[in-house]
């Protein structure tokens, strides 16, 4: 979230930039970035919807025993439903003002990513972090988040075909580059977002491919 505001911070009180005592503030402006906007989205949607069903489990083995159906990170199956209900044609806009705006930006922003080529993975050059993905695995993760999640919330297979390509580009790597943690977090969590969220959507050999690659890179 970044917030703008027309003063410049670095600039002192002079005559001639010295607000009057009756002039009323200047505008503020938010900015949301486009995985950012997704999450603040996700938080107004579902908030005050049932919470996760699954219970915290001590025992590790027990846990994954028990795991829950997908999807299960950030919201569940009848979270996303609730949404989805709430954001159809015969719900009415002012009822979630809110979520219907940043909805609609999420979309926009995935119908543009069909227009683009996939990203092109490379490896940094020089700095102290060349050989670093971390770049082209963070553009991989915004564009599955809002992919996948559009994809969630309007059922057009579009979306989910071009959030797997973007995926495929991570699972054809060797591996994440484990020496900077950060590439292997952001390529992570593309795909596991994009695992979970479309994980009806796929099929058993495309669940397969993402979660070997989750478990080894």
């Amino acid at each position: 979230l970044q917030i703008i505001s027309p003063v410049r911070s670095a600039s002192f009180p002079t005559r001639r930039n010295f607000p009057r005592p009756d002039a009323s503030p200047p505008p503020v402006m938010i900015r949301f970035s486009s995985a950012r906007r997704l999450f603040v989205f996700l938080a107004f949607g579902l908030c005050g919807l049932a919470p996760l069903s699954a219970a915290p489990h001590s025992a590790p083995a027990f846990a994954w025993a028990n795991l829950p159906p997908h999807p299960r990170l950030f919201a569940n199956a009848e979270q996303w439903q609730a949404l989805r209900v709430r954001l159809s044609p015969s719900a009415s806009a002012a009822s979630d003002p809110v979520s219907t705006r940043l909805f609609a930006l999420i979309r926009a922003r995935a119908e543009s990513i069909l227009a683009l080529p996939p990203v092109v993975i490379t490896q940094r050059k020089r700095g102290n972090l060349a050989g670093t993905i971390l770049e082209p695995a963070r553009e991989i993760q915004r564009r599955v988040l809002a992919l996948a999640a559009t994809a969630r919330l309007t059922g057009d297979a579009r979306f989910r075909d071009r959030a797997l390509v973007e995926m495929r580009l991570l699972t054809a790597l060797p591996d994440w580059n484990p020496a900077v943690f950060l590439d292997t977090a952001e390529a992570t969590l593309a795909v596991a977002v994009g695992y979970d969220w479309l994980y009806d959507a796929l099929s058993p050999a495309e669940r397969d491919t993402l979660a070997t690659a989750l478990i080894e890179k």
